[in-house]
């Protein structure tokens, strides 16, 4: 038997089942900060960042940097 240690990401209980994840819980405070950031975005903001990963469907990247330009269409 092999152990894991896991976080549980929701539980019902209506039909007792529970969903776990094996990522570590991020802290409050990183939390805090992405959510302001993502608030002050907007469509034409140009900003620094990471790709993390490619699909079929989109592309997923962590931002960097907080400062936001204006993309200037000519």
């Amino acid at each position: 038997m092999q152990k894991i240690k896991v976080n549980v990401v929701m539980a019902y209980r209506n039909s007792r089942k529970l969903i776990f994840s094996m990522r570590p819980r991020e802290n409050e405070e990183e939390v805090e900060k992405k959510r302001t950031l993502m608030a002050k975005l907007r469509v034409g903001d140009v900003v620094k960042c990471c790709i993390k990963k490619i699909t079929y469907f989109g592309i997923f990247c962590e931002v960097l940097t907080t400062n936001l330009q204006k993309l200037k269409y000519l």
